[in-house]
C-alpha cells in the first residue's frame, strides 16, 4: 500500500466513528452457548478467540478508528469490549424498525458516522472498504443477491450504513417518514428494515416498499451501494454461525480466497 493510500486511510479512519448496534433481543439466537449473539466467540488471526463485537472493535481499531461506540443493552456488564465504549439503549415496544438509527445523540456532527450490525463477521478486506470509503456520500454496504457459501443459500443482507452530517436531515427525515407509513393501517408499508431504509433514500415509492423482495433501488441506484460478496456475513441464527464457523475452521474445504468489493 502507498503512503499515499495509508495517509488517506489514516485521514478517513481519525474522521469515522463507528456505531455498532448491539442493543436487540435477538430471539432467534435464543441464548445459544448461554450468551447473546453479539458475544458469540469467533477465531482470531492467532488461533485464540475473540467475540464478534471484540473482532469488530479490533478490526476498526487496529484499522485508525479511535471512536467506537457499542449501543447495548441496559445494565449488561458482559458487552464491556475493550477498545469501545458502550451506550446503553432500552428498546421500547412502541419502536419501530428504524429506530434503531435513531439515537442521533451518536451521529459524528464533525466526521463521518459508520454504523455496523453487532452481529456481523466481516472480511479484514470489507471492514476497510467500509472504513476508507472515499465518497464522501452516504453509502450503504451489502450482499446483493442471494449466494452460496460452502453450499449455504445466503440473501440479501446490510454489512454497514455510513453518512456524514450533511446527510443528517435527510436521513432523519427518511426514518420518520417509514415510521409514518408502518403504523399507517391503509399504508402497504409494514416494515422498515435496513434495506428499506436504504431504499426509501432511494426515492421508492410506498407501493415499491410494500413489495419485500422490491430491487429497483438495487438495480438503478449504483452510487450509493457497495457490493460485498466474500466470507462477510451477519449472524441471526445458531444455524448460520455453526455453518460459518466450520467454513472457517476449514471443514467444509479451502476457506475463500477471492473477496469481491465493487
Amino acid at each position: 500500500m502507498s503512503d499515499q493510500t495509508e495517509s488517506g486511510l489514516s485521514r478517513l479512519a481519525v474522521e469515522t466513528r463507528v456505531v455498532i448496534t448491539a442493543a436487540g433481543h435477538a430471539r432467534r439466537w435464543a441464548n445459544h452457548m448461554g450468551v447473546p449473539k453479539h458475544l458469540a466467540p469467533v477465531p482470531t488471526p492467532s488461533g485464540g478467540k475473540e467475540t464478534l463485537l471484540r473482532r469488530l472493535t479490533r478490526q476498526a481499531r487496529e484499522l485508525g478508528v479511535s471512536d467506537v461506540v457499542i449501543v447495548s443493552p441496559v445494565g449488561d456488564p458482559r458487552y464491556e469490549t475493550e477498545g469501545a465504549r458502550l451506550h446503553p439503549r432500552e428498546i421500547k415496544k412502541r419502536w419501530r424498525q428504524a429506530d434503531r438509527f435513531m439515537s442521533t445523540e451518536l451521529w459524528n456532527k464533525t466526521g463521518r458516522t459508520l454504523y455496523l450490525p453487532g452481529d456481523l463477521y466481516a472480511s479484514n478486506s470489507a471492514m476497510k472498504r467500509m472504513i476508507a470509503e472515499p465518497v464522501r456520500d452516504w453509502i450503504w454496504y451489502m450482499r446483493l443477491t442471494r449466494d452460496m457459501f460452502f453450499g449455504e443459500q445466503r440473501s440479501r443482507a446490510m454489512f454497514g450504513f455510513g453518512f456524514w452530517p450533511e446527510h443528517h436531515d435527510f436521513l432523519f427525515m427518511t426514518i420518520k417518514y417509514l415510521n409514518a407509513l408502518e403504523v399507517n393501517p391503509e399504508s402497504p408499508v409494514k416494515r422498515s428494515l435496513g434495506a428499506d431504509i436504504y431504499r426509501a433514500m432511494a426515492h421508492e415509492t410506498p407501493s415499491e416498499l410494500s413489495i419485500t423482495k422490491g430491487d429497483r433501488a438495487f438495480r438503478d441506484y449504483p452510487p450509493h451501494l457497495v457490493r460485498i460478496s466474500d466470507e462477510t456475513t451477519d449472524i441471526d441464527t445458531v444455524a448460520q454461525y455453526e455453518h460459518l464457523m466450520r467454513a472457517l475452521s476449514g471443514a467444509l474445504g479451502a476457506r475463500p480466497t477471492s473477496e469481491t468489493l465493487e
